[in-house]
């Protein structure tokens, strides 16, 4: 989707390339925040803790977008994102390190 991959000298053209995808999937929400991560567990009704449907549905997706961003860096670039979880914490690094 996105035909060129990020390197030292294109950011600003990779991001304008991936922002029209993300906006399409509607998954910019988990990189601005207005998708926020759920919480991993709840306390159901009966009091116990039980883990959170909102957030498997909110990880499936936002690992999608970090394999989507990851399989857009060069080569050079992918030994950055080990340790990295989410796609916010990536997202947040690349501007960090490109804008």
């Amino acid at each position: 989707m996105v035909p060129i991959k990020l390197q030292a000298d294109n950011y600003l053209l990779w991001k304008n390339l991936f922002l029209p995808v993300l906006r399409k999937y509607k998954l910019l929400g988990l990189l601005t925040g207005v998708d926020p991560r759920s919480s991993k567990t709840i306390v159901n009704v009966a009091g116990c803790t039980v883990d959170n449907p909102a957030f498997d549905m909110w990880y499936d997706k936002d690992q999608l977008l970090m394999i989507w961003i990851i399989f857009t860096l060069s080569m050079n670039l992918l030994s950055h994102t080990v340790g990295i979880e989410y796609s916010c914490d990536l997202w947040e690094m690349l501007e960090k390190r490109f804008a």
